[in-house]
């Protein structure tokens, strides 16, 4: 590739290409953090010509149509308003140009909003009820999972799967997983195309009073030994290819044979003592 920098780049370019051919009209959700990402030829470019260019490189790999991209913004919690076409992705420089330049629909789902650039809007991207849940079976999770979609980090590390809230809330057994609870936000989506919409955001929220993270290096290493997705890491790049359907099945498992399979050694043994549980 005529944008990369190091040969060892563009074989890994060349990798990720040829597994990708594999999700020609699936859906892929991609999380990006540009410092870990390829390495480009010219450091002279402005910013908006550097953003532009690695979008090229996205693009070859992917077809922008299928791409679905997060545009998260974390306000509403705040000031209860969401405006669709106004409020800025606040998960990356390459997200939110996307959102200005490439996408021509963005979901109405507050916080966690998809962007995406296909021609035929997918149905989950509008809000079809007052009480609304980011993780349900009206979510670009669970979109992901039946068209059996992928999860692309373009630099980005594993900590960035939001899916992972998908999994825990698809467990369906009564009090799991026991460290998080729902908190409920009530507020407005304004959509120009639309009227304004009034909401009640279902938040699937952490403790806050104890030291809480989920271990995800155990996370990727168990994900490496069962054949589970594909993991390139080189000097300071990061890229991970992750089979949706394959991901959520195996989590699913781990998590209802051990409800605290995703967590930290240190915040299993909090949670433990607080809820007087084993595992």
């Amino acid at each position: 590739m005529y944008l990369l920098r190091f040969k060892n780049d563009e074989k890994t370019f060349y990798n990720i290409k040829k597994i990708f051919l594999k999700y020609k009209k699936k859906p892929i959700l991609i999380h990006t953090d540009i410092a870990r990402s390829f390495f480009l030829k010219n450091k002279n470019f402005s910013k908006s010509i550097f953003l532009k260019n690695h979008w090229k490189l996205i693009f070859s790999l992917l077809k922008k149509k299928n791409l679905l991209v997060p545009c998260f913004n974390y306000d509403f919690t705040k000031n209860k308003k969401y405006s669709v076409q106004n409020d800025k992705s606040q998960v990356g420089h390459l997200n939110e140009f996307f959102r200005k330049n490439f996408s021509n629909w963005r979901s109405e789902m507050p916080v966690f909003s998809i962007c995406g650039a296909s021609i035929t809007k997918p149905s989950w991207i509008n809000i079809k009820q007052n009480i609304i849940d980011p993780f349900d079976n009206n979510s670009v999770f669970n979109y992901l999972y039946k068209k059996k979609g992928a999860c692309f980090f373009y630099g980005a590390k594993l900590s960035s799967a939001t899916i992972i809230h998908y999994v825990e809330r698809l467990t369906g057994l009564p009090g799991l997983p026991f460290y998080r609870f729902d908190k409920y936000f009530k507020g407005e989506v304004t959509d120009n195309k639309r009227k304004k919409i009034k909401v009640l955001l279902k938040y699937h929220v952490r403790p806050q009073d104890i030291h809480f993270a989920y271990d995800f290096k155990k996370l990727s290493l168990d994900l490496k030994k069962n054949n589970i997705g594909w993991f390139s890491s080189n000097s300071n790049r990061n890229f991970i290819i992750l089979p949706v359907y394959e991901l959520v099945n195996f989590w699913l498992k781990k998590i209802k044979k051990n409800p605290l399979y995703f967590l930290d050694l240190k915040t299993k043994k909090l949670i433990q003592k607080k809820l007087l549980i084993k595992n």
